[in-house]
């Protein structure tokens, strides 16, 4: 049976895909391993746990702190690695926000007119 948390195209608590977060965090972790930082090193930097930093660089964002927080701290740790990720673009986020609500409203009327 397909479960929600194994699909990638899934929505993830932060708006994106699970496959999105997977290569954001590969992104960020080989940006941290060519600049020869340390996951110690960059958590102290940054001021964020190691644990959140692991959870940002393997994709497991839902490890992190739900909504705005959870984004910020991968803002955080892009911005310190120079890394730029558009898809946490506050208007990224509140166009895929819409869309889902848009697919939701639309599968409610759909409900509505079988009924």
């Amino acid at each position: 049976m397909d479960r929600p948390e194994d699909r990638n195209d899934e929505l993830r608590p932060l708006g994106l895909t699970l496959a999105d977060a997977k290569v954001i965090g590969r992104k960020l972790a080989e940006a941290r391993e060519r600049k020869k930082i340390s996951v110690a090193d960059i958590s102290k930097r940054v001021r964020i746990r190691e644990h959140f930093v692991l959870a940002i660089e393997q994709g497991d964002w839902g490890s992190l702190p739900p909504g705005l927080n959870g984004r910020g701290l991968v803002r955080i740790c892009a911005r310190e690695l120079g890394v730029e990720i558009p898809e946490l673009d506050p208007s990224a986020h509140l166009t895929a926000t819409n869309a889902r609500f848009e697919r939701a409203e639309q599968a409610t009327a759909e409900q509505n007119l079988r009924a």
